[in-house]
């Protein structure tokens, strides 16, 4: 049985694609990242990754989505969409590499704390909006 070099890119049969790779993932720079930013070779920075979604053609925003990102860093622009589980998960299909000196964030923490206190809002705003309607009957 042969070993992996360390320099091969992860495998996407990884069980839990948001553990530690089971091989390391290929390291790109920014400056590799910026070239790739045209039509047909769109790769973006998300979260420490390096994604390439050339042959991705189902986006629910349009092609403008990631046009708009490519060659860049688009985890701002995720973060603020709400992206659904299944959104982040997907990801891990068109996950080349990482971005050399970036750590890989969990996708699956985006927006968690964010949902949470927006769902704590809503219960007070619907609790205080029953309350005023009780108390004015």
């Amino acid at each position: 049985m042969s070993e992996s070099s360390p320099d091969t890119e992860e495998s996407n049969s990884n069980p839990n694609p948001e553990a530690e790779p089971l091989v390391p993932l290929k390291e790109y720079t920014i400056e590799e990242i910026a070239k790739h930013n045209e039509e047909g070779n769109l790769w973006f920075m998300l979260g420490g990754r390096v994604v390439n979604v050339s042959a991705f053609d189902d986006h629910p925003g349009g092609p403008d989505v990631f046009e708009s990102v490519a060659g860049k860093d688009g985890t701002d622009d995720f973060e603020q969409i709400c992206h659904s589980n299944t959104a982040k998960k997907q990801v891990q299909d068109y996950v080349i590499g990482k971005v050399k000196g970036q750590e890989v964030k969990d996708l699956m923490l985006i927006n968690d704390s964010e949902d949470s206190t927006s769902m704590v809002l809503a219960i007070i705003v619907v609790l205080i909006a029953l309350g005023a309607y009780f108390y004015f009957q």
